[in-house]
Formats: structure tokens, C-alpha cells, sequence
């Protein structure tokens, strides 16, 4: 189906096609299952652990899993010049399940006049899903368990969680269906400064790392048991940076109080060593520490580039590392850590690897150990395994999901040939 508003129209073109295999196209939606502890590929997943989709107009940008183990992706599609909003979704063992939209598919058309980019997904407890994306303006739109337009969400099924359209923006969604929303206010992270949503139209704070605004860029952000809002992501001052506000949006001066580090309290900054390192996404741990991930920006060496920073619930630095390792034939050369996921005492971090002297990647799932903070060289090869897909020499994560029942990571992402 397709939905514009209230109205829904059927599309029938990708029924037949929704679980291709590496083709001839220039680019493809890619989804990986692995296995939580020996880091192989799930084969219950598609019979291989691995899926292309060749007819998503880019690639595979969210994904999210329900309590059955479907899972559930956001991306776009091509239709009249246009980029619009694609999700499908996939059963436990990768086919595709009939029983949502059509064939497995449902699509959204905010502005039929502008290109859609799917930004973010999340699933609440009644298995309502939520997809946050860009058109014309930022909205999030709110389908049922059948892939239809949840009208009862803000009584047309989507909601505006800016009044202006800001790039970048992030979403997490609790299973209560409590929703929050972060950007910034300029593109390119030109005089931008960190804003954050709870749903309602308009901000519920503006403000910033630092207090100067200028080059500031949010990339990841979730809540805590107390509802209080975690983000991370870029300072102006090239810092890595995790910010916390109080249920009501406004700076927690609890966490980090004395302002170590020349950080304001609320917020704790790290400086890695290089120009400039961003925070890419964060997680709370079952202990309540506060787990985010990066990497250094504009850095183009062969060196790895793993950055993580852990603090506790009260703004204490706990670990702060560059998870290093050589530039071999087995070894990761460069690392690119998206997306995190924590269970129990186990961090699961999506992204890309590249290895050799090579800026060619791989799609990666790396796995950490919150007992020594470094990865687990019990898992794949030495903490991290990587994929390939046939016919593509380009290869990325870009999201990750945890399966409830097997506990098995899920990577979404992408392939190209450059």
C-alpha cells in the first residue's frame, strides 16, 4: 500500500521482487543476521544469513524487530522522479511476511512533490511502528501491526516533531511508545546547535554542547528508565560529546556537576586526540552506565578508528578508548562504528570495516565486552566479523537490531560499487 495522508493507494511493483539477490544494480539494501556468540551468519536467516534487495532506490537505512523476530526496514523507493518512504518487512527466517501492507511491503508519501529520505524506526510493545523521515518537512508516521496508517496517532497517523525542516534527525522509541527526537538547526553542521523533541510540534530545548552552538552535530540519542534524554554526537569544539536532559528538556546539571573536563554540567566532552570525533550513537547498560560510540571525522590513515566512551549515571568518565589494532590482511584496517545495541553485558556495534590498504569496506558487527571494555576475541576474528556481497566492491552497516528471542544481531546497510 501506499499512503498519502488518509488515502491509500496500492502499489503492486514490488511485490515480486522484495527479497532479490545480488544483481547487476549499481546499488542494493542489504541485511545481515549473525550469530551472538560465534559471530557466523545466522543461515535460519534466508537460508544464508544474508539478503540484497535490489529495489530500494539506495540503501537500507533503519531497521527494528518486533517480539515475534520479524524485521522491520525503512528505506525509500523511486516513483515519479521521487525518492518515498519504503518499509518491509521480513518473518524470523527472512521472508517476506504477506501478512503486512502488500506482500510485505507498505510505502508513504508525506509530499509527493519532494524527495523522502527514512531517517529512523523504532517498534513499541503493541508492535505499532513508528519512521521517522524527511521530505518537505521532518515527520514520523506511525503504521499498525498490518502496515496501515495508524489514524489514531495525532488523529492522521503522522506528526511534525520540528516546525522547520532540520537535516540529520534522529528518533528512539521506547516500548511504551514514548518517542524522542533530536537535529540540528543548520545543514552541514553550519551554526547548528543540538535540538530535542518529544513528539509535540516544536522543541522542547534548544541549546548545545558547549554553549557555542557553531558546527555542532547530534547523531545519536535514547532515553534512560527515568525518561531522561541522552544524546551524542559532535562539539563545537571538535570534541566528542553525551548530553543528558532532565524529563522536562532541559540540561540534567546532575550529570557531570562539577563540569569536569571544562564541560558545562550535563554535558561530558572528550578529546580523543584528534581535530575533530564525533559520538555516532549511546545506550544505557543494564548497570546504568551511559555507553556511546564514534570515531574520528576527516581522518583519512589506515589506522583504526574506534573511539568509545563510557561514563556512569552520574557523569563519571568509566572508560574512554581508541580501540586500536594493526593494518593487516586479517586485521580491520579502518574502522566505522554507526550503530549500537547493548545486551546484558554485551555491546554490539554496527558499522564498516575496511582491510588492507584499502578504503573499499565491508559491512562489520563488532562485539565488546563490558567487563574489559575491548572487544571480544572470542567473537569472529577477534571481536568483529565482516560481510561481503557478491557484485558489489562497497559494503556498509548503517543500523542494527537485536533479534528478543535468539538475542542474534541484525545489520542493515548497504552495497555499491565505486
Amino acid at each position: 500500500m501506499e499512503h498519502r495522508g488518509s488515502i491509500r493507494i496500492c502499489v503492486l511493483a514490488f511485490a515480486f521482487s522484495l527479497v532479490a539477490q545480488p544483481s547487476n544494480a549499481q546499488t542494493a539494501g542489504t541485511v545481515v543476521r549473525y550469530s551472538r556468540n560465534s559471530g557466523g551468519l545466522d543461515t535460519s536467516f534466508n537460508g544464508t544469513g544474508t539478503m540484497a534487495i535490489t529495489t530500494v532506490a539506495d540503501f537500507n537505512k533503519a531497521v527494528a524487530i518486533d517480539g515475534q523476530g520479524r524485521v522491520t526496514i525503512a528505506a525509500e523507493f523511486l516513483s515519479g522522479g521521487h525518492y518515498h518512504l519504503l518499509v518491509s518487512r521480513y518473518n524470523q527466517n527472512g521472508a517476506a511476511d504477506t501478512s503486512f501492507g502488500y506482500f510485505g511491503v507498505t510505502t508513504f508519501s508525506f509530499d509527493s512533490n519532494s524527495d523522502e529520505l527514512a531517517n529512523d524506526i523504532g517498534i513499541d510493545s503493541s508492535g505499532r511502528i513508528y519512521v521517522l523521515a524527511s521530505s518537505s518537512q521532518n515527520y514520523v508516521v506511525r503504521f499498525n501491526s498490518a502496515g496501515a496508517v495508524d489514524t489514531s496517532y495525532n488523529g492522521t497517523g503522522f506528526q511534525r516533531p520540528f516546525t522547520t525542516l532540520l537535516p540529520n534527525p534522529r528518533m528512539f522509541v521506547r516500548s511504551d511508545g514514548t518517542t524522542a527526537f533530536v537535529a540540528s538547526t543548520g545543514f552541514d553542521g553550519e551554526n547548528s546547535v543540538v535540538i530535542s523533541s518529544f513528539g509535540s510540534v516544536g522543541p522542547r530545548f534548544i541549546g548545545s554542547f558547549t554553549g557555542n552552538g557553531a558546527h555542532e552535530e547530534p547523531l545519536g540519542i535514547t532515553l534512560d528508565n527515568q525518561s531522561r534524554t541522552i544524546i551524542v554526537g559532535r562539539a563545537a569544539n571538535g570534541y566528542f560529546g553525551i548530553m543528558r536532559l532532565t524529563t522536562f528538556g532541559t540540561l540534567d546539571k546532575s550529570y557531570n556537576a562539577a563540569g569536569v573536563g571544562g564541560a558545562v554540567p550535563g554535558v561530558v566532552l572528550r578529546n580523543f586526540g584528534y581535530a575533530q570525533q564525533a559520538g555516532s550513537d549511546v545506550a544505557v547498560d543494564p548497570a546504568g552506565q551511559i555507553v556511546s560510540v564514534g570515531r574520528p571525522e576527516s581522518v583519512y590513515d589506515f589506522s583504526a578508528r574506534f573511539l568509545l566512551l563510557v561514563t556512569t549515571s552520574s557523569g563519571t568518565v568509566v572508560n574512554a578508548s581508541n580501540l586500536a589494532r594493526g593494518n593487516t590482511n586479517t586485521q580491520p584496517g579502518v574502522y566505522v562504528p554507526w550503530k549500537l545495541a547493548i545486551v546484558g553485558g554485551t555491546y554490539f556495534v554496527a558499522g564498516a570495516s575496511a582491510v588492507g590498504n584499502t578504503l573499499q569496506r565491508q559491512m562489520a558487527i563488532f562485539k565488546l565486552s563490558s567487563a574489559t571494555f575491548d572487544f571480544d576475541t572470542g567473537f569472529a576474528n577477534n571481536g568483529f566479523a565482516h560481510t561481503s556481497f557478491s557484485g558489489y566492491n562497497d559494503c556498509f552497516g548503517l543500523a542494527l537490531a537485536i533479534d528478543p528471542s535468539t538475542n542474534n544481531p541484525v545489520v542493515v546497510g548497504g552495497a555499491r560499487n565505486m
